[in-house]
């Protein structure tokens, strides 16, 4: 799990304990180390932060932003043509 040490700290672990994927022992060795830990216990507020921004963009239900019929087409069409640096010009 996570030490005092802030460069063993990973923000997939603040992750699943926010989306309460760990088990009660990780929860409380978890709640332990941010009280120790003030880089965890900032990304853990960030990331609530987003998340609250998150549901009040996409609302309860989802209607309140309403994205185009062609939205994940028009994303991948982007993210393929946008590949400078990461691809080799023959792919």
């Amino acid at each position: 799990m996570l030490s005092e040490n802030s460069g063993c700290c990973r923000s997939e672990e603040i992750a699943a304990y926010l989306d309460g994927e760990l088990d009660a022992t990780a929860v409380a060795l978890f709640e332990l180390h941010l009280k120790v830990c003030r880089n965890c216990s900032q990304e853990l507020h960030e990331q609530r932060r987003l998340l609250c921004a998150l549901d009040y963009a996409f609302g309860e239900d989802g209607s309140a932003l309403a994205l185009p019929q062609n939205f994940a087409q028009v994303v991948a069409t982007h993210a393929e043509s946008d590949m400078s640096g990461v691809r080799l010009r023959a792919e």
